[in-house]
C-alpha cells in the first residue's frame, strides 16, 4: 500500500490496544481504513487476536471496528472470491 501518514487518532487508538503499528487498507465510502497490530523489535508481527480497524472521516472523527464486525470486514478484504 501506499505510504500515508497515520492520522493522530490512529495512533490514539494504537495506544487504546497496545498496538505499536497501524497501516492503511483502504478507503470504504469516504472512509480511510487502517489496520492497528503489534510488531516486535525484529519487525516481525505479533499476535493480537482478532483484527482491529479504525475507519477515519477526518482527522478528528475515528471509529473502531473489532471482534466479529472486523473479522467479517477481513474475510471480505482479503479474501478471493
Amino acid at each position: 500500500m501506499k505510504d500515508r501518514e497515520i492520522p493522530e487518532c490512529v495512533k490514539n487508538i494504537q495506544h487504546k490496544y497496545s498496538c505499536n503499528a497501524a497501516e492503511y487498507i483502504t478507503s470504504i465510502d469516504n472512509e480511510d481504513v487502517y489496520s492497528i497490530y503489534s510488531v516486535d523489535s525484529n519487525g516481525f508481527e505479533l499476535p493480537i487476536g482478532l483484527p482491529v480497524f479504525v475507519f477515519v472521516k477526518d482527522i478528528h472523527t475515528c471509529t473502531t471496528i473489532e471482534g466479529k464486525e472486523a473479522l467479517e470486514l477481513s474475510c471480505k478484504l482479503f479474501t478471493d472470491e
